[in-house]
């Protein structure tokens, strides 16, 4: 009855005269006109739809393999008889018969409620999997997904690579894609050239980087030669004596740095600089930052990681050329931070009331908590900042957290105060909840992050570039009270 009235329904079913799959068609009864009222019967024999005769068979045909594609532009011939005609569909040669396949063949088109009977045994005859058959199969598909992913991994490394190498071999480098491509990370066997290039040491021009490499290295070699041996003067003994002291504390989870050869390499990088810049001379800290470069730099002549060279091994030649490398690159980045080293450290202070103004309004309840315990930034901020958080993460973190500094502008100095943050706040939940007045200065200087890879840096960094296009061009908004 309620097909009957909507049928008689002028407004329920919408007038198209164009043809189409599941779309119904115009229908002339013998003796009526065409749109005269129909039955229910006649209608269901008009309806392409989803249970249409060719698909019950095309259904059957797919579950045995044996359809070809249909063409590209089907053409359905037009009929007066009471059933419209469907377009066709080609069906390729079948294979030997099955008893489905033969029980579908041998219905005729027109009897849709048989058809439909005949796929639903079609689909009950198949028993379903058992326990182990479950598994292998989960099993299947959780292994081709992890080769798949691994796959896709080792392409996007690849092809990563392949843009490096590209960027690198121009007769000019392009800073801008450089810095856009070291942003995210740079892989280990073009980083030292990378860092070279970011830190201004090394040309961009390739016609000129070579010679300039060279004279610089020779330019170090002459500052060894004639301030070095000056170390025990007086005046000068004591700069000496504390680079001596921190020499042997630095890295001390790396026994590479505590190999005597290295030792020596320290010692006369920080002695050669503290003499060069008397403004500020050697401060504690800086043979910290000595050690990136390190790690970086003799990669290359050894393939291995810093904590497992073994630096007597490598030739003299190539020890004084790592050693110049890092120094300059060492120099070029206390160029744009010294402010943190001359008198009374200004660029310290400066840096750290900016942390603590901008935790404060990214999270106002771990602001609130170090207020209740009487802990200032200040306090656990100071080596954050002085250190470059060197002392903070593994020294594998330190070098991808550098890929970004030398990729930012003012990376060393302003980004810095954002990945502060982000660093703070990655563990805002466990300071909040777990440490009191008594356990909260010693968890802030040894928080967990003895186990942290590039995915953790990586969600820092992203979390601080964040917060600096919020802030970085709203200083007055960062500083405003609340």
């Amino acid at each position: 009855r309620r097909v009957k009235m909507a049928a008689e329904s002028t407004g329920f079913w919408r007038r198209v005269t164009g043809r189409g799959p599941g779309r119904a068609q115009p229908v002339t009864v013998e003796g009526g006109a065409k749109g005269n009222r129909k039955s229910f019967t006649a209608f269901d024999h008009s309806n392409s739809g989803a249970w249409s005769d060719g698909e019950d068979d095309l259904t059957l045909s797919h579950a045995n393999g044996d359809v070809t594609p249909p063409p590209n532009n089907p053409t359905a011939p037009s009929s007066s008889s009471a059933t419209a005609v469907r377009p066709q569909r080609s069906i390729s040669q079948p294979k030997p018969p099955t008893s489905h396949s033969t029980a579908a063949s041998a219905k005729p088109a027109s009897s849709k409620p048989q058809a439909r009977s005949i796929q639903r045994q079609n689909s009950s005859s198949s028993l379903p999997p058992t326990s182990d058959q479950s598994h292998h199969f989960i099993a299947s598909v959780a292994s081709n997904h992890q080769r798949r992913s691994s796959s896709e991994l080792r392409t996007r490394d690849e092809m990563r690579l392949d843009k490096f190498a590209q960027c690198l071999s121009a007769p000019s480098i392009d800073m801008k894609k450089l810095k856009e491509l070291s942003w995210s990370g740079c892989p280990a066997e073009h980083r030292h050239t990378v860092w070279m290039l970011l830190s201004g040491y090394a040309p961009a021009n390739a016609s000129r980087r070579e010679v300039t490499l060279q004279r610089k290295r020779d330019e170090y070699r002459g500052f060894v030669d004639q301030y070095y041996s000056t170390r025990l003067e007086p005046g000068n003994d004591k700069t000496f004596h504390q680079i001596e002291i921190d020499v042997i504390r630095t890295s001390p989870l790396t026994k590479t740095f505590q190999q005597d050869s290295m030792k020596e390499m320290l010692e006369r990088i920080l002695y050669i600089w503290a003499i060069r810049h008397p403004a500020s001379g050697y401060v504690q800290g800086m043979n910290d930052l000595v050690t990136p470069f390190f790690a970086v730099f003799m990669y290359p002549h050894t393939g291995v990681d810093i904590s497992e060279c073994v630096v007597a091994n490598i030739a003299q030649d190539i020890r004084d050329t790592i050693e110049a490398d890092a120094f300059w690159c060492f120099s070029r980045l206390l160029d744009g931070i010294q402010d943190n080293y001359t008198a009374q450290q200004p660029g310290v202070q400066r840096k750290t009331q900016a942390l603590e103004e901008l935790v404060m309004r990214v999270d106002r309840p771990l602001f609130d908590h170090l207020q209740e315990c009487g802990v200032t930034v200040m306090q656990f901020a100071f080596r954050w900042i002085n250190c470059l958080l060197m002392r903070e993460m593994p020294l594998r973190c330190t070098v991808r957290l550098w890929d970004t500094y030398l990729a930012e502008t003012d990376g060393f100095a302003d980004f810095h105060v954002y990945v502060c943050a982000a660093f703070l706040t990655t563990f805002s939940e466990q300071i909040r909840t777990k440490f009191g007045i008594d356990e909260l200065m010693p968890a802030l200087q040894s928080l967990p992050t003895a186990s942290w890879s590039n995915k953790e840096v990586d969600l820092v960094l992203a979390e601080a570039y964040r917060w600096k296009f919020m802030f970085a061009d709203s200083q007055k908004h960062l500083g405003a009270s609340n």
